[in-house]
């Protein structure tokens, strides 16, 4: 398993160029990429979800809040839906830090998710699949994977596939995540093997400043 914070750095990403004449960049929240996310609160605390999974047992589990979703043990659910509930973790990790992040001063960040953006990350921008080898970390996804597909599906989705790994890197959020008055991203990778048969969800806080671009990693547990 990857430590909780990885960080990686690479050259500045010639395709983002700053936004000027706007000092104050509000954050956002693309709640359409939210699963279950019916209300985004005035707080992580009074957001409101309407998500069901099944549990070992044969019950449902109704998740109405983040808190629901935390105090529930992963163990209670059904194996098939676990997946699911990881989603749900990840999604709460991205609203508590939209919710902690503060409008930025400038960006180095196209206005929407590019495929150029996702190809100019480090190769380990990908899902920790455990046991596998990682990686170069200082090449780019475009250098590590030659033969890879990137499309952008959506201003917030670009599906990739990398060396029969399928991922899509879901835009959550962007705002100022670490007080420095510049803009980070919060992104989702939805990631899918289908010759191992596995799919998962896992988070990237993509962060840009003048002098490199930082790439922090953070798995769901």
């Amino acid at each position: 398993m990857r430590s909780l914070l990885t960080l990686f750095s690479v050259m500045i990403i010639s395709a983002c160029t700053e936004k000027s004449g706007n000092p104050h960049i509000e954050k956002a929240i693309y709640s359409d990429n939210f699963a279950g996310l019916v209300e985004v609160g005035k707080n992580y605390n009074e957001s409101k979800f309407d998500y069901e999974l099944d549990t070992k047992n044969g019950s449902t589990i109704q998740f109405q809040t983040c808190g629901d979703i935390k105090q529930t043990k992963a163990s209670e659910i059904r194996e098939d839906q676990f997946s699911l509930f990881t989603m749900l973790n990840v999604n709460c990790e991205a609203l508590k830090l939209y919710f902690s992040a503060g409008n930025s001063r400038k960006s180095f960040f196209p206005p929407v998710l590019t495929s150029e953006l996702i190809q100019q990350l480090p190769a380990n921008a990908t899902p920790d699949l455990g046991g596998d080898p990682s990686p170069v970390s200082n090449q780019e996804i475009a250098q590590a994977f030659p033969n890879s597909e990137i499309v952008e599906i959506s201003p917030t989705v670009v599906q990739s596939n990398l060396a029969g790994l399928d991922i899509d890197y879901t835009l959550l959020a962007r705002g100022d995540l670490d007080g420095d008055g510049t803009e980070d991203l919060i992104v989702r990778m939805d990631w899918n093997n289908p010759n191992a048969f596995g799919n998962g969800y896992e988070m990237l806080l993509i962060g840009a400043n003048e002098l490199r671009t930082r790439l922090l990693k953070s798995p769901t547990h």
